[in-house]
């Protein structure tokens, strides 16, 4: 597989959002003159396009996520992560099945370094915990609704776009501390109810001890 960039692309430099305090209803304003069309040579100062190296018959990448000197790539089938360090594949999760530590289907996932472990998602709400390039299953949350993107802060607590319902029947939209362990969904560090329809279907990126998020 190759990394390839098309051009053109398109920027998006500024996005205003408001809401009203007295009720519940949104305005986003995005105007025409806030939207250029730019080359992708013109903002980007460099780009590598290289070959990867794997010891196994690859599948089709549909995701790729990094972190840490790391790239987590999702295959098309969303059944295989592999793990590619600088130019090569060092281990990939395959557990594709029904049975104890299996998944039908890897909805995202997540890699804290210092405790090499690494959080899935499946569509079924379930969190699955597995450690070291052997993916050691460690064990999971059968019930984790609600959840979409994550984000390991540490082995243990989890950052999550999430959708949890309130005491007044409104699904509260945001980005929340989670017990990786229990999957008890904590403290909402970043609200985002304004932009709920899209951020629930947006991604968390990081890049060293930062974390990025867009919506559409």
């Amino acid at each position: 597989p190759h990394l390839i960039m098309r051009k053109p692309i398109i920027v998006l430099a500024f996005l205003s959002l408001l809401g009203c305090s007295g009720n519940k209803s949104t305005s986003l304003l995005l105007p025409d003159d806030i939207i250029e069309d730019v080359n992708f040579e013109d903002i980007a100062c460099d780009v590598r396009v290289f070959s990867v190296k794997s010891p196994y018959l690859m599948e089709g990448i549909e995701t790729c996520q990094g972190i840490g000197d790391l790239l987590f790539c999702i295959s098309e089938n969303h059944r295989v992560i592999y793990w590619i360090k600088g130019d090569s594949v060092i281990a990939k999760l395959d557990k594709y099945g029904r049975g104890h530590g299996e998944y039908l289907w890897i909805e995202s996932c997540a890699y804290t370094p210092d405790d090499s472990i690494l959080f899935i998602r499946t569509t079924d709400n379930r969190l699955i915990r597995y450690q070291g390039l052997n993916c050691n299953y460690m064990g999971e949350c059968s019930d984790f609704p609600g959840v979409s993107r994550l984000y390991a802060l540490n082995g243990r607590t989890l950052l999550a776009q999430s959708s949890v319902p309130g005491d007044d029947n409104i699904h509260h939209q945001g980005l929340y501390l989670v017990d990786a362990e229990t999957g008890e969904i904590g403290r909402n560090v970043c609200p985002m109810d304004y932009a709920q329809h899209s951020f629930y279907n947006g991604n968390i990126y990081q890049t060293a001890d930062s974390i990025m998020f867009i919506i559409p």
